[in-house]
């Protein structure tokens, strides 16, 4: 994209539920995948199983909050807690957090989407990218 658009386009990771990161074009050429460091207000965590926070480079389940705010899932106080960590969020993606604060997303685990939870089926992406009406 920014061999075709230039130093324009900024890459970003967020949620629906709140908070987020942002990279600008000069962050992703550095740290080509990044998808930046949080917002204003916003803060990231990874953390390994155990819901340890984990080191630098080492890929864990992200999670995110933004300020103070909280929210629930409509109906659904088991997927409400089952998401949360001291605070903070995840909607299940893994990536890890360089030495810089820099956010790495490696996969998603879970998607989240307008219908609720999905478990991520390895290749259900590939296999639209790779449909013949896309031309490949």
């Amino acid at each position: 994209m920014l061999d075709w658009w230039g130093p324009r386009v900024y890459e970003y990771y967020a949620a629906t539920e709140g908070g987020g990161t942002i990279a600008t074009p000069q962050d992703w050429l550095a740290r080509p995948g990044t998808v930046g460091t949080p917002w204003p207000a916003s803060e990231v965590m990874v953390t390994d199983d155990a819901g340890r926070e984990c080191p630098a480079g080492v890929p864990g389940t992200v999670y995110m909050k933004m300020g103070t705010s909280e929210f629930a899932y409509k109906d659904d106080p088991a997927k409400t807690a089952a998401n949360r960590l001291r605070g903070f969020f995840t909607v299940g993606d893994i990536g890890y957090l360089d030495a810089d604060g820099f956010l790495v997303p490696l996969r998603p685990e879970v998607r989240h989407d307008h219908f609720g939870w999905q478990q991520h089926l390895p290749g259900r992406d590939r296999g639209r990218d790779h449909h013949p009406s896309q031309g490949r």
